[in-house]
């Protein structure tokens, strides 16, 4: 490698260094008020019927991420019968759910 690569080289280390200190310290989660800046809640993993799926969201400064659940989203629609269980319009599984009986 030339003198001049290894320069160049050195610089870039050197201001890569810089940006992760700076990252590093630029939250400080030692304090009462959190001082992250959060980003928009994006659904990592999609809910399904009976699980519940994950949001993530990263902080611009330090890349720290932070997650919640999404709810499951149960099933839907269809109709039991006392012969059938109803059908998920969602995921096509059988569920018992009966219907309601006025008297």
């Amino acid at each position: 490698m030339t003198g001049r690569k290894r320069i160049v080289l050195a610089f870039m280390c050197m201001i890569m260094c810089v940006f992760c200190i700076a990252g590093a310290a630029a939250c400080d989660t030692s304090s009462a008020d959190d001082s992250h800046e959060w980003g928009a809640w994006v659904v990592s993993t999609q809910p399904t019927c009976e699980e519940e799926g994950v949001q993530t969201r990263e902080c611009s400064l330090c890349g720290e991420t932070e997650e919640k659940p999404v709810e499951a989203l149960d099933h839907t629609g269809g109709v039991a019968t006392c012969a059938h269980l109803a059908v998920c319009e969602r995921c096509g599984e059988s569920y018992a759910r009966t219907p309601t009986i006025r008297r």
